[in-house]
């Protein structure tokens, strides 16, 4: 839509007398000063190419194209439906290839937790759970208030 509007208003300004100022401001060059070094700033004028070649419209045309406005509005209408269903494909296109590309989910059991350390999969959850379970337990044994006492009379 928002390029139909575009290549409409191009269009508008191409019909315009010479003397009318957004025709001037469209075609006109600056006489005097400068830019920045870098890349200087996307005007509408500079974009008009592109927005010609994504409607599949022949850049050096466009302006005898446009001094017919019937033939213009069609001309826009069918560019805009055109570069819509190209957008549509595409998009359609990336996300088969994305969704073709996607890992499968992996099993319950392989999910991963996080804890303060890091990533942990539950087996060595488990594993430091009953590691520290032992080694308690064996700590708990060789203290001296669980050894059973001889001093039985």
């Amino acid at each position: 839509m928002l390029l139909k509007t575009q290549l409409r208003w191009a269009g508008h300004i191409s019909r315009m007398e010479d003397h009318c100022l957004p025709k001037i401001v469209f075609y006109g060059e600056l006489a005097t000063g400068c830019h920045k070094r870098s890349a200087s700033k996307r005007r509408y004028k500079d974009s008009l190419k592109q927005y010609l070649s994504l409607g599949h419209i022949d850049y050096h045309q466009w302006s005898t194209l446009a001094s017919n406005w019937e033939i213009w509005r069609h001309i826009i209408h069918n560019a805009a439906v055109s570069f819509e269903n190209t957008c549509r494909i595409s998009l359609e296109k990336k996300r088969q290839c994305r969704k073709s590309c996607a890992l499968p989910i992996p099993p319950k059991e392989t999910f991963c937790y996080a804890f303060a350390i890091g990533l942990v999969y539950p087996a060595l959850v488990f594993l430091a759970i009953s590691m520290l379970a032992v080694s308690v337990g064996k700590a708990l044994l060789e203290s001296s208030f669980m050894k059973p006492s001889h001093d039985i009379a």
